[in-house]
């Protein structure tokens, strides 16, 4: 009895935890950027306008890359990440985040992964999700017959942390799946669905 009550406390555990944290940010987002404008439109009209948060936070992300796309705005956003990352305490918690979303992602949106694929790793056998990053050729892969690929495999549940395995084509499975899924599946730790 009491180990199906502590098996059920933690399944609950596992299912609630990323939907109130999830929750959590987006609520502290909203109430952030509410704050900004709702006093001021408090005085203005005399009634608080519901939904101000949202507008607020999705007119400063746009006004965020309008700025950002111009010289003075990358001059800015250069100085500002340059500073952060100088700051005790604060380039610990920027820089992982930074990492995520270069890594993951480009300037137009898509991944710098180019497919996913299944590695023999850690030992014959056993398999980890790979994304190959790069097809190589030149000094590091002298003394290779056959094409060698780069692959990131990353660990579960934080894939800004992995391995680069060097790894021969062949010996790559690729995967029908993109590598938005192959990053859901690694973060959920092989719960997600890709089917």
């Amino acid at each position: 009895m009491i180990k199906k009550v502590r098996h059920y406390f933690f399944s609950g555990i596992l299912i609630l935890t990323p939907m109130v944290l999830t929750f959590y940010i987006l609520k502290a987002l909203l109430d952030a950027a509410g704050s900004i404008l709702s006093p001021f439109f408090d005085y203005l009209f005399g009634v608080h306008i519901p939904g101000i948060g949202l507008v607020t936070l999705l007119v400063i992300v746009v006004a965020s890359g309008v700025v950002a796309e111009n010289v003075i705005g990358k001059k800015f956003f250069e100085w500002w990440d340059a500073l952060l990352k100088k700051m005790p305490l604060v380039h610990n918690l920027y820089q992982p985040i930074k990492q995520i979303f270069s890594a993951f992602s480009s300037k137009d949106g898509k991944s710098k992964f180019s497919r996913v694929v299944l590695v023999e790793y850690p030992k014959a056998g056993s398999f980890a999700i790979g994304f190959v990053t790069n097809e190589l050729e030149g000094k590091i892969t002298e003394g290779f017959e056959e094409k060698m690929l780069s692959c990131f495999v990353p660990t579960t549940p934080n894939p800004t942390s992995g391995f680069l395995l060097i790894v021969p084509l062949n010996e790559v499975i690729p995967l029908s799946i993109s590598v938005e899924e192959g990053i859901r599946f690694v973060i959920s730790g092989g719960i997600s669905d890709t089917s």
